[in-house]
């Protein structure tokens, strides 16, 4: 699961409206909470070049319309032939932790890294051949 800062600080808020045990127990999750957050700041494993393609727009899509685009809108963008490919870079963009899905829900992207803090695959170093 995870978290955000947000979390904690609604934890922390609710604890404030207490003075019972509950309080003492709220706070304690809150930090729990914080040292979650802590764990799942390590570094992101990084894109391809088109995953990064594909987190961007996605990323920008929701910025623009306030939601997430759906498998249908992201294969028409891109001209991939199936919604499994579309599929496919959404696992692969999650599993690396860059976005969150929603299952069972329409349009349940979630992005969880800013375009801008994308960590890109070293471009291959080209060869030249002379004849």
């Amino acid at each position: 699961m995870m978290f955000t800062a947000r979390d904690a600080e609604l934890l922390r808020g609710l604890a404030s409206d207490r003075t019972d045990e509950s309080a003492r127990q709220l706070r304690e999750l809150a930090d729990r909470v914080d040292r979650a957050r802590r764990a799942q700041a390590t570094p992101r494993v990084p894109l391809t070049k088109r995953q990064a393609e594909v987190y961007r727009w996605v990323y920008a899509y929701m910025a623009r319309e306030g939601y997430a685009p759906s498998h249908d809108e992201i294969a028409e963008h891109f001209g991939f032939a199936s919604l499994a490919t579309v599929v496919e870079h959404l696992q692969n963009l999650e599993r690396k932790g860059y976005l969150r899905r929603h299952y069972n829900m329409s349009r349940g992207i979630e992005c969880l890294v800013h375009a801008d803090e994308i960590a890109m695959v070293p471009a291959a170093p080209t060869i030249e051949v002379k004849p």
